[in-house]
């Protein structure tokens, strides 16, 4: 029966070409996207760095040698392989409740003017770190973009403490008059820089070189008010 051959010869022949030209696509498909930044691979993870204490999660200077907030962002394709060179941008929305220690004199803020640039290493990743002014809680959210493509919003919520204590932006006499009565006392949380209670005079030795530093922060963006609760025990 040669046509039945011919026939059952020509539709395995029609297969084949579907079979190779499906994976010539899909092949040139990877291929595009090999490089390309992608979500569902890519990762983001905000974590405390420096040392912490039991009644606050980072102590911060406007100088960065006290605690930091740091942001690493990997940047993978789709394949999961890691994108160096990739761009990649940070956007912040910040709220904040100072300590009711200070009623109503003192503000939250960060040294970002609403968005961080950076670029990721050979292994994909990029780092940034993010300081924090004033004393009570903060809340950070914040979204990743890779070369344009959104890589996800996470937020987190932190207590702290900062010599910059009212938190303008800076170090001054202003923070000093929050921070005296409290030495006084021996009583407070926001001036126990030492972690160690009662308030007493190390806890000046660590708040002094900033006075007198005046410390600030070259760029910064005021927390939005808001009722995140009291850290202070």
């Amino acid at each position: 029966m040669p046509g039945l051959r011919n026939a059952f010869s020509l539709q395995i022949r029609c297969f084949a070409v579907l079979i190779t030209s499906a994976l010539v696509i899909t092949g040139s498909v990877s291929e595009a996207e090999a490089g390309v930044p992608c979500a569902a691979t890519s990762g983001r993870e905000m974590k405390i760095g420096g040392t912490a204490c039991s009644s606050a999660d980072a102590l911060f200077s406007w100088h960065g040698n006290r605690g930091t907030i740091d942001i690493y962002v990997t940047v993978r394709d789709c394949a999961s392989q890691p994108v160096g060179g990739s761009d990649v941008q940070l956007g912040f929305v910040v709220a904040g409740d100072p300590t009711d220690e200070f009623a109503a004199s003192a503000e939250m803020r960060i040294n970002v003017d609403s968005e961080l640039n950076g670029t990721t290493d050979a292994a994909g990743v990029a780092l940034f770190e993010v300081l924090v002014g004033g004393c009570g809680q903060v809340q950070i959210d914040w979204t990743a973009t890779a070369d344009g493509v959104e890589l996800g919003t996470d937020s987190q919520s932190y207590c702290v403490r900062a010599f910059d204590m009212n938190g303008s932006g800076e170090v001054n006499f202003y923070d000093t008059f929050l921070c005296l009565p409290q030495y006084f006392t021996g009583v407070g949380w926001a001036a126990d820089f030492s972690c160690v209670a009662p308030i007493n005079f190390f806890d000046l030795f660590h708040y002094l070189p900033d006075l007198n530093s005046a410390a600030k922060a070259e760029v910064s963006m005021a927390a939005t008010p808001a009722i995140l609760g009291e850290c202070a025990p």
